[in-house]
């Protein structure tokens, strides 16, 4: 019975160093030499100043930005939580949520029809991408704060449009980039 308790141990401790220390160095260390950039997040400066990650999704609180696609974990409080409700369609919590931000989101925007993401909150909180749609329907709105024309705001977005799959899923748009391009060529005066 020792034995096969030693034994037992051994293994877990060689799985434990293997596998929770060396492997992950290792993967750590060749991404590091081979692909730097995305080893550290790809992050994106702007004159010479980190300003976010390309493909890790942030917050965008301001009326002259595209806002980013609600999230469970902004709801909690905490801007670094990761994770989904856990709420099935059944729910009346969930659904409450979702026709609110409806609400919410139509009055904003004066439309009926809102974009699908704009108003179901990502699992994850790191989106980093928004759909076309999603992103133009706040063409108005980002207009009206910056004091630019609808158009100008449109093009913009539409001039970032990174097709999904070779048009299998509807085309969508990084929000940093889009809204780096906006602080670019539509400035606030002042």
């Amino acid at each position: 019975m020792r034995s096969y308790l030693r034994a037992a141990a051994l293994l877990f401790l060689m799985g434990t160093a293997l596998l929770g220390g060396i492997y992950p160095c290792v993967v750590s260390a060749f991404a590091h030499l081979f692909f730097p950039w995305q080893a550290k997040g790809c992050p994106v400066e702007r004159d010479g100043k980190p300003v976010g990650l390309y493909y890790m999704g942030q917050r965008f609180f301001s009326e002259r930005y595209v806002c980013s696609r609600p999230s469970w974990g902004y709801q909690a409080g905490d801007l670094f939580v990761s994770g989904g409700s856990n709420l099935s369609w059944s729910s009346p919590i969930l659904r409450s949520s979702v026709c609110s931000r409806e609400r919410q989101w139509s009055a904003l925007l004066e439309t009926e029809k809102v974009a699908r993401d704009m108003i179901m909150a990502s699992a994850s909180g790191c989106d980093p991408e928004l759909s076309l749609l999603g992103a133009l329907s706040q063409a108005g709105r980002i207009a009206i704060s910056r004091g630019v024309d609808k158009r100008r705001v449109r093009e913009i977005i539409l001039s970032c449009q990174q097709p999904c799959w070779g048009g299998l899923f509807p085309s969508r748009v990084n929000l940093l980039e889009v809204n780096l391009l906006l602080d670019q060529r539509c400035p606030i005066a002042g």
